[in-house]
């Protein structure tokens, strides 16, 4: 990675591999439970960045929401973000006290490129064209086919 590959990960990406720490700075955060499971509303925290160009600037989505822990952005640009007016800040299990629920960021790491969507539990959002072709923008960014900025900024 550090020499110049990318890696891309989806959903459950970052709850896995906990006992090894360098996949944890690779990938920029750790699951830390999914507070909700429902229809939310996210927003387009970077416009300009190809993997998110073609959303509009919020829209809606039924799936599983994660919070994340070891989670800064001093070290990953946000792209998608959670709503927090969309959901039930005091729902059972919600932990992140900032309320920033980040769902789709990117990072320099090295050489190297790194995206993550936390995006993707239900078949459904897989069927959706949106997150589709947010994905296949996202390859395309990783593999180094289209520029987009990836330096740390905290846009909220």
């Amino acid at each position: 990675m550090r020499s110049g590959k990318g890696f891309g990960g989806v959903h459950s990406a970052t709850d896995t591999l906990y006992g090894w720490p360098e996949y944890a700075e690779l990938i920029g955060g750790v699951f830390d439970g999914h507070p909700w499971a429902r229809e939310v509303s996210i927003r387009v925290e970077d416009p300009a960045h190809p993997a998110v160009a073609h959303l509009p600037a919020s829209f809606t989505l039924a799936d599983e929401i994660y919070q994340f822990r070891n989670f800064s952005r001093e070290k990953v640009r946000v792209l998608l973000t959670l709503d927090t007016a969309s959901v039930d800040m005091n729902a059972e299990g919600v932990r992140r006290t900032d309320g920033d629920f980040a769902l789709a960021w990117c990072r320099q790491y090295g050489s190297g490129r790194v995206f993550y969507t936390a995006l993707g539990h239900p078949e459904g959002v897989w069927l959706d064209p949106r997150f589709q072709t947010m994905l296949l923008n996202a390859f395309r960014w990783l593999a180094g086919d289209v520029a987009g900025d990836a330096a740390p900024r905290d846009n909220r």
